[in-house]
């Protein structure tokens, strides 16, 4: 494969974009925001887990807000982008899901987890929506000396959902995630929505989907270097999205602005894979670090252990 076979292939990935997309402020939040919206986090949580969490120890930290509740149960609210994680502090291996367990039960579960949390009232803001994208399983099997194997268990349940502005996509970690144990009970769940201002602070012409992926096989043929074989012998395009990218729990962004994200893998014996992501516009709003490493689809038969699902990161 040459770059310009490359950058085809990833260019077609893309799919449909549109020809100008707007470009929205983020809101930040005050400690007393941060608070209220930490308190009403956990007062849904509260109505689903029967658990009487209006009383904990709150400690203030500089980048979080950790708070300890009865049980075991802890949150954390991060002050940066206003992130929220609540985790009831059940044992990994407690409450297992029965062996019949269907994906059908595990999906049903879910969606009836997060109707009763109200997840959908995070994203109720006009143009705004969080859809259902994504059910992982996490399991657990094992064996005894002579190598025999049990079956595997299915030891919770996640749902990932992802934040809409106008029916673009926020990428990066999942927008909200909720995790339930084999019992129906709440393991966990995440916010992680970016709060926009009511204004629209720019609209710009999108760039075409061919010219942004040269210039992220730039960034690759960057980072690659120079070597005998040429790395598009092993470039494998894995996708190419076009949406609003989230930073990060921990990081600041004062706007959520059009980008390409692209995954690109890298075959051979030391398999890689790398996420590049590039303004969808001529005018870059984000500072985009050049590319993030990931673990890589190809080498997931040579991985002993088992990645965390992106969902939860």
């Amino acid at each position: 494969m040459t770059e310009s076979d490359l950058i085809k292939r990833l260019g077609a990935s893309a799919g449909t974009v549109p020809s100008q997309a707007d470009v929205f402020g983020v809101r930040r939040f005050s400690l007393e925001d941060l608070e209220r919206r930490a308190k009403q986090f956990l007062g849904s949580i509260s109505e689903v887990s029967n658990l009487s969490l209006d009383k904990g120890d709150w400690t203030q930290k500089r980048e979080q807000i950790l708070i300890n509740l009865p049980r075991g149960a802890r949150a954390i609210v991060y002050r940066a982008s206003g992130a929220m994680k609540f985790v009831a502090g059940v044992g990994p291996m407690e409450r297992l899901f029965p062996a019949t367990t269907t994906k059908d039960t595990l999906m049903k579960a879910v969606e009836n987890t997060s109707t009763r949390l109200k997840l959908a009232g995070w994203a109720s803001a006009a143009g705004h929506s969080l859809k259902f994208e994504r059910l992982w399983q996490i399991k657990a099997a094992g064996g005894d000396r002579t190598g025999k194997l049990v079956e595997p268990v299915v030891c919770r349940a996640i749902g990932a959902y992802r934040h809409f502005l106008a029916e673009v996509p926020v990428l990066g970690a999942a927008s909200a995630a909720v995790k339930i144990a084999g019992d129906g009970s709440l393991d966990s769940v995440s916010v992680q929505l970016r709060e926009t201002t009511p204004e629209v602070i720019d609209r710009q012409p999108v760039l075409a989907a061919p010219d942004a992926a040269r210039q992220l096989v730039r960034q690759l043929s960057a980072l690659m270097g120079k070597s005998k074989v040429p790395y598009t012998e092993y470039a494998v395009p894995e996708s190419m999205r076009f949406g609003y990218l989230d930073l990060g729990k921990r990081s600041f962004q004062s706007v959520l602005a059009p980008v390409y994200l692209a995954t690109i893998s890298i075959a051979g014996e030391d398999a890689q894979a790398y996420v590049l992501a590039t303004s969808a516009t001529e005018t870059p709003y984000l500072a985009l670090s050049r590319a993030t490493h990931e673990a890589p689809v190809t080498s997931i038969s040579r991985v002993s252990g088992v990645a965390a699902p992106p969902a939860l990161r």
